[in-house]
C-alpha cells in the first residue's frame, strides 16, 4: 500500500495504517536519537514519546512535506527536549555507549579502530547543537540538505555552512588521530 493511502487511514484512526507507517521509520529514529542523546535506554524512551505524539497528532500532519520529515521533526523536537533536561544529569558512560554502536553498526576494526570511533562520537557529541544537528543528519543519515533544511526549518545555503563549519570544528578536535577527514 503506498504511504500516502496509509496516511489518509491513519487519520481517520486506523491502528494498523499507524501501526505500519510507524514500523517503517522505527530504526532510523531510534540510531537518530541514540546519536544524539548517546544513551540506549532514554532513546527508546523518546522514541516512544515521538510515537505517541505521532499517533496524538496524525490529524495534523498536513502533507506539505514528507511524513518522514515530519516524523523526523518531532523525534528531534522530544530529543532536543531531554537533552536541555538531561544536562544536569549524568549520561550513561560515552565508552559503554560507543561499543554498543560499534558492536550494533558491525564496522570492521580493520576499516575503523574503536579508539578513533569513540573519539570521534565524543568529538561529534560536543559540536554546538546548530553544528551537531546538521552534521549528523548529513552524515550519519545521509538525508540530502533541502531535506535538512525543511527539518531545522533554516535555508539550504545555512545547512552548507554548519556542515562546513561542523567537520572544521572536528578536524581541529580530531587532528591527533587523523590525518584526513
Amino acid at each position: 500500500m503506498h504511504e500516502n493511502d496509509l496516511i489518509v487511514k491513519a487519520k481517520k484512526g486506523d491502528e494498523k495504517a499507524i501501526e505500519h507507517l510507524l514500523s517503517k521509520y522505527e530504526d532510523r529514529l531510534f540510531h537518530l536519537i541514540l546519536k544524539m542523546t548517546m544513551n540506549f535506554d532514554d532513546s527508546k524512551d523518546i522514541l516512544q514519546e515521538t510515537f505517541l505524539s505521532t499517533v496524538k497528532n496524525i490529524g495534523h500532519f498536513n502533507q506539505e512535506s514528507a511524513f518522514y520529515t515530519w516524523l523526523y521533526r518531532i523525534a528531534i523536537n522530544k530529543t532536543l527536549s531531554y537533552i536541555k533536561k538531561a544536562k544536569n544529569r549524568q549520561n550513561v558512560s560515552l565508552e559503554k555507549c560507543c561499543r554498543k554502536m560499534y558492536e550494533m553498526k558491525g564496522l570492521d576494526e580493520h576499516v575503523l579502530s574503536f579508539e578513533l570511533y569513540k573519539r570521534m562520537q565524543e568529538a561529534i557529541r560536543k559540536l554546538p547543537e546548530k553544528y551537531r544537528l546538521p552534521f549528523i543528519m548529513a552524515n550519519m543519515e545521509g538525508l540530502p540538505y533541502n531535506e535538512i533544511a525543511d527539518i531545522l526549518k533554516i535555508k539550504e545555503n545555512t545547512v552548507k555552512i554548519r556542515l562546513f563549519r561542523a567537520r572544521n570544528m572536528l578536524k581541529e578536535k580530531l587532528k591527533d588521530y587523523i590525518y584526513e577527514m
